[in-house]
């Protein structure tokens, strides 16, 4: 049995948003899911994030999921065998999306509501691609997490660091996955970490955007699969 494979969420996602790409995982590795939104700043959320994983493990990370793994990777990389982002980036967030951010948060307040946010992020490419039941999932997600929660989410995403320069210097073998379509973390921001991180490889997943776990589990858990048994 390998190293187990540690799955972390994205914004207003819990573990059910890696349900599919697990059932299709070539792989006897153990699986350990967690989401995020415990606490509002990195350091917290990260020991939130340890305390009871195992010394070693394999990481995986969809989109703030992929930020906060890069952020473990920042204070702990010797807890890490390899890396595996999906849909996700190594920048700083620049004002404009923290705007955004803090507005869509304000909005969730007022209203207490996280199901009528939970669609204004899906790109219409993922939309398409997601289908009925996709949707469905993204709204289940978002009526099961709380003002509070998706708070600390807003606020990690928006004091996440530039994560590249502890990328490259780690040498831990990382694997980028994303979307032909993906406006928010598409091939541009990939190409920032593979200029400098000589240890990154790249799986472009064509037609996709940002929801992979959901939109193609099936290329996600083979691409996952393939890495945890080489």
């Amino acid at each position: 049995m390998g190293r187990p494979i540690v799955f972390l969420a994205g914004t207003m996602c819990n573990e059910r948003v890696w349900e599919s790409v697990i059932s299709k995982l070539d792989s006897t590795n153990p699986v350990i899911c967690k989401y995020l939104g415990s606490y509002p700043n990195w350091q917290q959320e990260i020991e939130c994030l340890l305390e009871d994983l195992p010394d070693k493990f394999n990481l995986v990370g969809f989109s703030l999921g992929g930020i906060a793994s890069l952020a473990i990777l920042s204070l702990f990389p010797e807890r890490i065998e390899q890396l595996v982002l999906v849909s996700s980036t190594a920048l700083s967030d620049p004002e404009a999306s923290q705007s955004q951010r803090r507005a869509l948060l304000k909005k969730a307040e007022n209203s207490g509501d996280m199901t009528e946010l939970a669609m204004m992020q899906v790109s219409d490419i993922d939309k398409k691609n997601i289908g009925s039941e996709g949707r469905q999932l993204l709204l289940d997600m978002a009526g099961c997490l709380s003002v509070e929660q998706y708070a600390c989410q807003t606020e990690l995403a928006c004091t996440r660091q530039d994560t590249r320069t502890a990328l490259s210097e780690s040498g831990i073998p990382t694997h980028l996955v994303f979307g032909s379509e993906d406006n928010a973390c598409g091939e541009d921001k990939q190409m920032l970490i593979k200029e400098v991180c000589s240890t990154a490889e790249t799986y472009k997943v064509e037609g996709a955007g940002h929801w992979l776990p959901v939109s193609h589990p099936e290329a996600v858990a083979r691409i996952i699969s393939r890495i945890v048994d080489e």
